[in-house]
């Protein structure tokens, strides 16, 4: 493994910006505390603040922010931006950073190109983005809880997983009719689950360089089965290619 200036001793607690940083080192992405690097769809700060911690000059920025103990300090230090709704532009000049990262972000996309060339106009020459977020047949749709709801839409199996009693703790004393229809108009407006060819056809044409790290995301897993699952797949490999099918896909682009 190329040497980087920042060791995985340092990376020793299980937040989410640790684990990409210690991916990106599997990868062989060195001087990470050196890099400007921009968390799209930031919430409510944390994983900026996890990459300050590392040491890198990180930023955020999202639709609006949830609400977290990081919040207000970040925005002090003028670190979180908003992105406009009207104009879908990212608040930034053209290569500004060393790294992009989403979490959990791209499943949310409807328009793919639009928001891939907007990372490519403010990454720098040679920089890089990983992306974490579930796949297309993830057994459990992971917003409403319903199964095989990332491709099952239809408001008669909706009614059904909502009537059985399958609801968010906001929706707990809704009607299932409510539920199901809720549901519903969350996954079609929100939600964009497309197939395998779909997302690397779009990021191939604005990225030089794409590959899939579901095997480094697992190696680094600060859970033990993460990592008993990428011990499995060195022995069998068709193991990644299948978690990245029905569980999550990982994918590290560089311009």
């Amino acid at each position: 493994m190329p040497t980087t200036n920042l060791s995985r001793d340092k990376l020793a607690s299980r937040n989410v910006a640790e684990l990409q940083a210690r991916i990106l080192i599997t990868l062989g992405i060195d001087a990470l505390s050196s890099m400007r690097v921009l968390d799209i769809g930031c919430g409510n700060g944390s994983t900026v603040n996890g990459w300050l911690g590392i040491g890198a000059n990180a930023y955020g920025c999202d639709f609006r922010f949830k609400d977290g103990k990081h919040v207000a300090s970040l925005q002090q230090q003028n670190r979180l931006s908003i992105i406009p709704n009207t104009h879908y532009r990212l608040p930034y000049p053209d290569e500004s950073f060393d790294l992009v990262l989403t979490n959990q972000v791209m499943e949310h996309v409807i328009d793919y190109p639009s928001t891939l060339s907007e990372i490519q106009r403010i990454l720098k020459p040679g920089g890089y983005c990983l992306h974490i977020f579930p796949s297309r047949w993830m057994p459990i749709e992971p917003h409403v809880f319903v199964p095989f709801a990332t491709v099952l839409r239809s408001y008669w199996w909706l009614s059904l997983w909502a009537f059985i009693g399958i609801r968010k703790r906001s929706q707990r004393e809704q009607t299932w009719r409510d539920v199901a229809w809720e549901n519903q108009q969350y996954l079609l407006t929100s939600t964009n689950y497309l197939t395998g060819k779909e997302i690397e056809k779009h990021f191939r044409q604005f990225f030089s360089k794409f590959n899939y790290a579901e095997k480094q995301f697992l190696q680094n897993s600060p859970n033990k089965r993460g990592q008993k699952l990428a011990r499995i797949g060195e022995i069998f490999p068709f193991v990644f290619p299948l978690y990245r099918a029905i569980w999550s896909r990982v994918i590290l682009t560089q311009k």
